[in-house]
C-alpha cells in the first residue's frame, strides 16, 4: 500500500522528487553529530578525561588527561552517557561552556567550540592514565 502511494505521488508530481532529495540532503547535513574528541570514564565528581584525540576541539581548548568534567552549560554531568548525549545534540560549530576540575584540583571553566564528527574513525594515541580512579601522582601528562 505504502509503495503504491509513493509511486503514484512520484508519477503525478515529478517536481516533488527534487524537493524530497533536497530535504534528505539537508537532513543529513543537520543530523551530523558533534564531538569533543575525548575518551572518558565515570568519576565520582563527573566524567574524567582518559585520552584526547590530537587536533580535536578538546585538544585545541587545552584539556588534559585526568581533567574531570563536572558541568556543561550549567547542567551537571552525571556520567558518560549524559556527557555523550549533551555533546552529540549540540550543533557542530556551537560553543559549550565546560566546567571541570584540573589535574591540580582547581575548579575552572572554558568555552569549547564543538566540531562535526569526522567521517573516518578516530585513532587515539595510547592512553596516558588508567581508566579507573587513581592517585593523581600516577597521572602521565598529555604531550
Amino acid at each position: 500500500m505504502y509503495f503504491r502511494i509513493t509511486l503514484i505521488i512520484l508519477l503525478f508530481f515529478p517536481g516533488i522528487t527534487s524537493c524530497v532529495s533536497q530535504a534528505v540532503e539537508e537532513t543529513n547535513e543537520i543530523s551530523k553529530s558533534s564531538y569533543l574528541g575525548v575518551l572518558f570514564s565515570n568519576h565520582s565528581s563527573g566524567v574524567r578525561i582518559v585520552n584526547i584525540y590530537p587536533g580535536s576541539p578538546a585538544d585545541k581548548a587545552g584539556f588534559h588527561n585526568g581533567d574531570i568534567i563536572t558541568h556543561v552549560d550549567n547542567r551537571p554531568v552525571g556520567g558518560e552517557y549524559s556527557l555523550r548525549r549533551i555533546i552529540r545534540v549540540a550543533k557542530p560549530g556551537s560553543s559549550l561552556m565546560i566546567r571541570y576540575i584540573t589535574t591540580q584540583g582547581e575548579y575552572t571553566e572554558k568555552k569549547v567550540k564543538v566540531e562535526a564528527l569526522p567521517d573516518e574513525p578516530l585513532q587515539f594515541p595510547p592512553t596516558g592514565i588508567p581508566a579507573k580512579d587513581s592517585n593523581p601522582n600516577d597521572l602521565i601528562p598529555y604531550k
